[in-house]
C-alpha cells in the first residue's frame, strides 16, 4: 500500500506541475517586459521601414537600452540583414516603453533629448510599447 500511495502522490504532483507550467503564467505575452514584446516592436519597425535604411532610438525606464541593442544586433541582423543606426536624421523611429510607475516619463525624453524631426505617426503596440516614426533632414558632414 505504501508504494501505491507514493505512486499516486508522485503522479498527482506531475499532473499539477504540468497544469501550472502549461496552463498559466509561462506562455503569456508579457508585454515589453519579456523578449517577445521587444522582438515584436523590432519586427514592427523593420516591416514599416520596408528595407529602407533607418535609425532607431530607444527609451526604457531603467535608462539602459542593452536589451534592444542586443536584439537589434542579433535578431535584426539575422532576420533582416542589417542593424539600424542611432542618429536623429533621415527616417528614425522612437521605441518607448512607458514606466508603470510614471507612465508620462517618456514624454520628457521626447521633449528634451529628441527634439528634431517631424512626427509621421505614433502607435501603441499590443505589448504597450509605443513606436513613433519621425523624419528629419540629413546632416552634412
Amino acid at each position: 500500500w505504501f508504494f501505491a500511495f507514493f505512486f499516486i502522490l508522485l503522479t498527482a504532483g506531475g499532473f499539477n506541475r504540468i497544469y501550472l507550467n502549461y496552463a498559466h503564467d509561462y506562455y503569456d505575452y508579457g508585454g515589453g517586459a519579456k523578449i517577445s514584446g521587444k522582438v515584436d516592436a523590432i519586427d514592427f519597425v523593420y516591416e514599416d521601414a520596408k528595407n529602407v535604411p533607418f535609425n532607431v532610438l530607444v527609451f526604457m525606464p531603467p535608462i539602459y537600452t542593452y536589451p534592444y541593442e542586443y536584439l537589434f544586433a542579433w535578431h535584426g541582423k539575422n532576420r533582416y540583414g542589417y542593424v539600424p543606426g542611432n542618429e536623429k536624421e533621415g527616417t528614425f523611429y522612437l521605441i518607448m516603453e512607458p514606466d508603470p510607475q510614471k507612465p508620462w516619463s517618456y514624454k520628457g525624453w521626447q521633449e528634451t533629448v529628441i527634439k528634431s524631426g517631424e512626427v509621421v505617426w505614433m502607435k501603441t503596440l499590443p505589448s504597450g510599447t509605443i513606436v513613433e516614426k519621425r523624419i528629419a533632414p540629413l546632416t552634412q558632414d
